[in-house]
C-alpha cells in the first residue's frame, strides 16, 4: 500500500522542553543554607498571612472605586451598541 498520499499534508509544530538540573555542588549549597526549607516557609507565610491581607485590600479598593461610579442607561446602551457593532464585523 502506498502511504505517500497521507504524508506531508499538514505542517507540524514541535515544542522543545528544557529542564535545569542542579549540579552536585548546587545541591550541597542549597542543603547547607536550607534554601528549600526557607522558601517553603516564605510561601506558607505568604498564603496564610499576606495573601488574605492583599485580598482584603484589593476588595476594599474595588468597592471604593465602584461606589462613586455613576453610569446612565443611555451611556451603557451606547457601549452595548458599539460592542455589538464591532462584534459583527
Amino acid at each position: 500500500m502506498d502511504y505517500s498520499q497521507f504524508t506531508n499534508l499538514y505542517s507540524l509544530t514541535k515544542t522543545l522542553k528544557f529542564e535545569l538540573k542542579p549540579t552536585e555542588d548546587t545541591r550541597k549549597l542549597l542543603e547547607k543554607h536550607s534554601i528549600i526549607n526557607k522558601d517553603k516557609k516564605i510561601d506558607e507565610l505568604y498564603h496564610s498571612e499576606m495573601k488574605p491581607i492583599f485580598d482584603d485590600l484589593h476588595k476594599k479598593y474595588i468597592k471604593e472605586s465602584l461606589l462613586n461610579l455613576n453610569l446612565e442607561v443611555e451611556t451603557l446602551q451606547e457601549f452595548l451598541d458599539l460592542y455589538q457593532e464591532k462584534k459583527t464585523k
